[in-house]
């Protein structure tokens, strides 16, 4: 299905969409081949003027780069995982339930609750036009067209739902922090990386 998004992929064929793991070490000696720095004499130490070693700077430059790339990339280009199990209903008030993340979770790339016919529409910023547009109970979203807003507390308000119970996830998709050195992307991204 070549153009779909993850949420238009079955379940069975997310496994498709193939993203590989890096060390920070591997990406540090191609960033430096990229550079022209590789390869160097064994006997050369090269030092930048400001004192920072070459792997200390190219190492800096990549994880900015990538946390960078987590926050904002296409979803094609990064490995979301299934955090279903792992998410909080915190509060729940007149249809709208505020769901907290797993801590390691950068930002979601998909919300579906039960009640819900479709993935909501995420709103990162909460003064966007849609994201005022839920304040109000006649323009908020429904269940045929959800609605998850971001707030300043790194949180989800999500509009709306039916009856006096809180909802409960039935899939919820995010980028995850990988473990400290290890980058795990699409090929493709690291040309934004690398830029």
């Amino acid at each position: 299905m070549p153009g779909a998004s993850l949420s238009q992929l079955p379940r069975s064929h997310r496994s498709i969409l193939i993203t590989m793991e890096y060390t920070l070490n591997q990406l540090v000696g191609e960033w430096k081949m990229r550079k022209g720095l590789e390869p160097l004499r064994i006997d050369a130490t090269l030092r930048r003027q400001d004192a920072f070693e070459i792997e200390e700077y190219a190492a800096r430059e990549i994880n900015i780069r990538y946390a960078e790339l987590l926050a904002t990339a296409p979803i094609e280009l990064l490995d979301a995982e299934d955090i279903t199990d792992n998410v909080i209903i915190e509060n729940y008030n007149r249809g709208v339930a505020l769901l907290k993340l797993p801590d390691d979770c950068i930002r979601p790339v998909e919300l579906l609750m039960e009640q819900w016919e479709r993935p909501a529409v995420i709103a990162e910023d909460p003064e966007s036009p849609l994201a005022l547009k839920q304040s109000s109970t006649f323009t908020r979203g429904r269940s045929c067209h959800p609605v998850a807003v971001a707030d300043r507390s790194g949180r989800y308000r999500l509009y709306s739902f039916k009856g006096p119970t809180p909802p409960r996830a039935e899939r919820i998709l995010g980028i995850i922090q990988p473990p400290k050195g290890i980058i795990r992307c699409h090929p493709r991204a690291l040309e934004l990386i690398f830029k």
